[in-house]
């Protein structure tokens, strides 16, 4: 079921992944990365020296399979082509 930017996100705040329905690659999704977690990951690497505070973040798997930081685009935003996955 196709569906806009606003149910998408919610569903990313629930943990799943999105995608739009128009992306020509394949395996691409977007999700939710909780920046709590990124936070213990770098408190376990480097000790509680440096704690730190890490915000929430969206990343995109890109059709090579890697992850880069996203930011949706007006027109991702806009779009009524979104899918929970």
């Amino acid at each position: 079921m196709k569906v806009s930017y606003s149910v998408a996100l919610l569903a990313l705040k629930d943990g799943k992944r999105v995608a739009r329905e128009g992306w020509n690659g394949k395996g691409m999704f977007v999700l939710l990365i909780r920046g709590e977690a990124v936070a213990q990951a770098i408190q376990e690497r480097y000790g509680d020296e440096h704690p730190v505070r890490v915000n929430d973040f969206t990343m995109l798997r890109g059709v090579d399979g890697k992850l880069s930081t996203w930011v949706p685009s007006s027109t991702d935003q806009l779009a009524e082509d979104w899918i929970v996955l």
